[in-house]
């Protein structure tokens, strides 16, 4: 009975268990705990799938921006031995790590604690159209988002992002000038050292720093530079001659039959020395050596410029109202320039007369002579106008009678003897120490026609009377006479010549590396520096460098750098016509007659465009104005720079109306520099500009 028992009573145990289970399951209490715990795992997965697709992303977008940086630097010294070693600098610069870099290894990134690997960059492309290709792999451990191993996930514990990069060196070749102010202003190792420092550091970076020559391009059999650049350097006139070669010798070159504007003769040949590629329309050698310059040859040259402030009878028969026959704003030969009875042929320049337009050392005095001649020139109670100066700072009347007296192609007061009555051939006139002097004649063929039409009658001496020009003020038909001499001296013609365009960076930037602090001198006339600068960069004589066109895009750039206004004097490229001092650049003296140039309004500001030509006044600064446009309708892209001069506002604004206007290449053409880090900043920014690189990937 008591098993029976025992049995019941465990049957009711079971029983009341099994009633009380069915009861819980039953009920839906506490059932949202399972839920959570059965979604717990792919809800944490989730979240952190979200959040290290994030960090990946993170991770791809530094990668990749690295990489582009790396590449583009590559790409921009893509012929450098140094190129894979500049790809490394610029991705970890861009990366940062603790560690060494080296191609095709993992390292240890200190960025999100990446695992990376940088791949030896690969080559590709054709010949103009070169390609440098880059990729990288970071990999970084997942938080979260590893839980999801529990489902299987076989790639949960890390995240592997892949950046790619691709440069294309798209070649646009490039032709250059570079054109330096050297007057007196940049003096010193804050202006001109400067300059020159930058300069070195621009030339490395258009050819790169190990690159001693202009990378080529063969296109069907021919081989062509892809850089070539050229350099100018001036004050108030340059010196045209090959940089480094003396002169020896010269001889005369067939041309058109022309009108000589300089001397009225005819002529159908011009005079090449052996140390430049300037035609000349006058012998260079020296008159003792039967050439028709005085001292010989200084190396620089006249602006092909008559002018419109003479008068009938001067050299030029111009009048206020002829400005239309001058060369001085178009490059290379020109013939028929103007028109009618004023017409004139500029087959070649005027060179510059050492005793002419150059500086001249010592005093006059009773005793001195000059070719074995007395001269009362030192005679008076006042020593100050004792000092000599060049012979442009002179004139003296051929017609004694009549007292006219002319301001053009001025004598050289000293030349040399007369010569049984008469003045040498191929010589300039000579004041001496009498008071009668020899009679010229019309046989003197070898100075300008106004000199020959003055002594066409046989009374007609020269007084020999020495005069001097008032630096004060213009030279006119009767200038004023004064017993001093000018207050300045001729600028002097700088001992620099010019380097042509040439692909060998080495023979420019020895050039420029050479240049001392002390050696800028004279004035300055900014025309002077972008015309002959145009002049070397364009194909056709007298420069020849250039070639017409290449079988691929070709760039023509002109950099000029400069500290100051235009100034003029005696000995400058334009023989001191606009006067003396900066008046020269923006007088407003009707004598100069007018001149059509695109003058700005006065709420111009730099990057707006420049209005059409009008009717102006003729000087420096119109003429410079008139040229810029001139060398920016050919393509050229004109860079310059106004290096100190802050306290010059006129200034600045002149130059910024030269430069070219902003475009899709650069935002800027000019720069204003105060300081001498400002201009080596401006330098390294035109060079970055000067080679195409585009990112292709």
């Amino acid at each position: 009975m008591g098993k029976i028992w025992s049995k019941l009573q465990l049957g009711k145990r079971s029983r009341s268990a099994l009633l009380k289970a069915s009861t819980w399951l039953a009920q839906d209490r506490g059932s949202m705990n399972v839920l959570y715990a059965v979604a717990l795992i792919p809800m944490i997965g989730a979240l952190g799938l979200a959040t290290d697709t994030g960090r990946g992303y993170l991770l791809k977008a530094r990668l990749s921006q690295s990489i582009d940086q790396a590449v583009l630097a590559g790409g921009k010294v893509y012929f450098s031995s140094t190129r894979d070693e500049d790809v490394l600098k610029y991705f970890s610069a861009n990366f940062p790590n603790s560690g060494t870099i080296t191609y095709d290894t993992p390292f240890f990134a200190d960025f999100m604690g990446a695992d990376v690997t940088l791949s030896t960059p690969v080559e590709g492309g054709e010949a103009g159209s070169e390609t440098l290709y880059v990729t990288a792999t970071a990999t970084i451990p997942t938080t979260f988002m590893r839980v999801l191993n529990a489902f299987g996930c076989t790639s949960c514990n890390d995240i592997t992002v892949v950046a790619e990069s691709q440069v294309e060196r798209t070649i646009r070749a490039l032709d250059a000038v570079i054109t330096l102010d050297m007057s007196g202003s940049m003096d010193g190792s804050a202006k001109i050292g400067a300059a020159r420092d930058g300069l070195v550091e621009f030339m490395d970076a258009v050819y790169g720093v190990d690159n001693d020559v202009s990378p080529t391009l063969t296109v069907e059999g021919t081989d062509y530079n892809l850089i070539n650049i050229g350099f100018v350097v001036w004050n108030s006139k340059a010196n045209v001659t090959t940089n480094g070669v003396a002169f020896s010798s010269a001889s005369t070159q067939g041309v058109s039959a022309y009108t000589n504007p300089v001397t009225g003769s005819s002529s159908s040949s011009v005079w090449l020395a052996n140390n430049s590629q300037v035609p000349l329309i006058m012998n260079p050698r020296n008159t003792s050596a039967s050439g028709q310059l005085p001292g010989g040859w200084s190396g620089c040259v006249y602006a092909r410029y008559l002018g419109g402030e003479g008068t009938p009878g001067s050299q030029n028969t111009n009048t206020g109202s002829v400005n239309t026959n001058d060369a001085d704003l178009v490059r290379s030969a020109q013939y028929d320039v103007g028109s009618g009875s004023t017409q004139k042929d500029w087959p070649g320049w005027e060179p510059m007369a050492v005793l002419e337009a150059e500086p001249r050392s010592g005093t006059w005095s009773n005793t001195a002579t000059e070719a074995g001649v007395n001269t009362r020139w030192g005679s008076g109670g006042d020593a100050g106008w004792r000092n000599r100066s060049c012979s442009l700072a002179y004139y003296t009347d051929y017609r004694t009678s009549s007292n006219t007296y002319f301001n053009d192609e001025l004598n050289n007061m000293d030349a040399v003897t007369p010569v049984n009555g008469a003045i040498q051939t191929g010589l300039q006139a000579r004041a001496d120490n009498t008071g009668t002097s020899p009679a010229l004649t019309a046989a003197d063929t070898s100075r300008p026609a106004w000199i020959r039409a003055a002594t066409a009658n046989p009374d007609s001496n020269y007084s020999g009377t020495m005069r001097f020009f008032n630096d004060n003020t213009r030279p006119a038909a009767v200038p004023p006479i004064t017993d001093k001499p000018g207050n300045t001296d001729c600028t002097p013609c700088l001992a620099r010549g010019i380097v042509p365009l040439t692909p060998n960076k080495t023979a420019i930037q020895g050039q420029i590396s050479t240049i001392g602090d002390s050696e800028p001198d004279g004035t300055t006339n900014i025309l002077q520096g972008l015309y002959w600068a145009w002049e070397v960069l364009m194909p056709g004589a007298p420069f020849n460098e250039g070639l017409v066109s290449t079988p691929f895009q070709r760039d023509r750039y002109i950099i000029l750098v400069t500290d100051g206004a235009q100034v003029g004097g005696n000995g400058d490229a334009y023989k001191g016509r606009f006067g003396s001092g900066e008046n020269a650049g923006d007088n407003t003296d009707s004598a100069h007659g007018m001149i059509d140039a695109p003058v700005e309004a006065s709420s111009w500001v730099y990057g707006d465009p420049v209005p059409s030509v009008v009717s102006t006044n003729n000087n420096l600064d119109n003429r410079l104005r008139v040229l810029a446009r001139n060398v920016k309708d050919e393509g050229i892209k004109l860079y310059v720079i106004g290096f100190d001069l802050a306290d010059h506002p006129a200034d600045l604004r002149l130059l910024a109306t030269l430069a070219s206007p902003p475009d899709g290449d650069s935002p800027a053409y000019f720069y204003q520099c105060d300081t001498a880090a400002d201009l080596q900043d401006a330098l390294k920014e035109i060079s970055s500009r000067l080679t195409d690189i585009r990112l292709s990937m």
